[in-house]
Formats: C-alpha cells, structure tokens, sequence
C-alpha cells in the first residue's frame, strides 16, 4: 500500500528535527547576563536606547494620601474564663486602656468593663472584670496568650472622635525596560563591548538588517 505524499511527511519531519536540535544547541550556548552587566550596560548607556535615544527608565511616584477614621472598632472573645474562679463571660480587646470616654462609651455595652488598679502593671486602666468574682482581667492575658484565634464579634463605637490610621506616603517605584542586542549575533559572547541596550523598535531594526545582510540583500 502506497501513502500519498509520503515522501513530503518525511521530509518535513527531518527539517522539523533540524530546527529543533538548532533550538536546543542555541539554549545550551545562551549564558544569561548577569545583574552586574546589566547594570554596567545601563550605566554606559545612561538608560537610553543607544541607537535612536529613546529613554528607557522612568521613575514613577504613586501619593497615598493620610487615611482617617470616626470610629473605634473593638474585638470580642465569647466564652473567657477568669483566671480566679473559671466563670465564662465575654470580654472586649480594649487593651491597658486610660481614654476615660472611650472607657465609658464600652462600659455602656460591658457594665463589668471599668477602670481598676492593677498590681501587675502598677497603674489603674480601664479593664474588664469578672462579673462573678470581680477579679480584674489583664489586658495581656486576653489580646496575646489566651486567645489565639480569631475575635467572635466586635464592638463598634461610632461616631468617636477622629483619629489618623496611615501617614500620607509617596511609595517611588522604578522602571526599567528595553533590549539586550548582541552586536556579533552569539548570545554566549556577553563581553560589554559586544551588548547594547536598545528599545524594542531599534532591535527589531537590528535583527531585520541581520536577516538582510544573511540571504544577501544587504550591501
């Protein structure tokens, strides 16, 4: 049985095979240029295109402008036993707060949350107590040891009074862009003098002379 344009699939496959092993031998022989050539090539070139002077770098700086806020949003944990006597109650995550309206706005929500002297810290906070015992419960011991896990709920106090949450900031980012042209074809050969840094029109330039000096129509 003959196939039709067998003879064609044959040789299609050979040129097939040829163009990929002249893939994989030019992968092999591609050394990728270091951070500091780059660099150095940047440098020489003042990071612009060094056939037509195109800039290649711009420096972009992005303003983020002072966020603010009218309300003061607290955690709550359910189900927090005194460390005295084991009675379950919620507590809010106020911290060794000594604001006297803030702790009055909470103690309208948390009647066993007032301010109390501690002996640990030395000093009186508002805090909150067990509702059982009185036992004051240190604000340590509820935001980092012994509740690792995220807050059942959350008070809110709105409208409070305003309070900065992030300083105005101007994030400066830099980009850089362009094309690494081997002047002699070879991408093994990454001696400075063989690269220039170009933009995308300038290289397309390059390698379309290339083409055209290879099959000859060059001078």
């Amino acid at each position: 049985m003959v196939i039709s344009g067998g003879t064609n699939l044959v040789r299609k496959a050979t040129r097939l095979d040829a163009w990929g092993r002249k893939g994989v031998l030019k992968s092999a022989s591609r050394r990728r240029l270091s951070l500091g050539v780059r660099r150095a090539i940047r440098a020489r070139a003042g990071d612009k295109c060094e056939d037509c002077g195109r800039p290649l770098k711009a420096v972009i700086d992005t303003e983020y402008p002072e966020q603010w806020t009218d309300r003061e949003v607290l955690d709550i944990y359910h189900d927090y036993p005194c460390h005295r006597c084991g009675f379950r109650f919620p507590v809010v995550a106020a911290g060794s707060l000594d604001d006297d309206d803030l702790g009055r706005r909470i103690q309208e929500h948390f009647p066993a949350f007032y301010k109390d002297y501690s002996y640990t810290v030395g000093e009186a906070y508002w805090a909150n107590h067990c509702p059982s015992c009185g036992a004051l419960q240190g604000s340590y011991w509820i935001t980092e040891t012994t509740f690792d896990r995220d807050p059942d709920d959350s008070l809110v106090i709105a409208p409070w009074r305003p309070r900065k949450t992030e300083e105005r900031e101007v994030a400066r980012e830099t980009i850089e862009w362009g094309n690494f042209h081997h002047v002699d074809q070879n991408p093994s050969n990454n001696d400075l003098e063989n690269i220039r840094l170009l933009c995308v029109r300038c290289h397309a330039d390059r390698h379309k002379l290339s083409r055209s000096r290879t099959s000859g129509g060059g001078s």
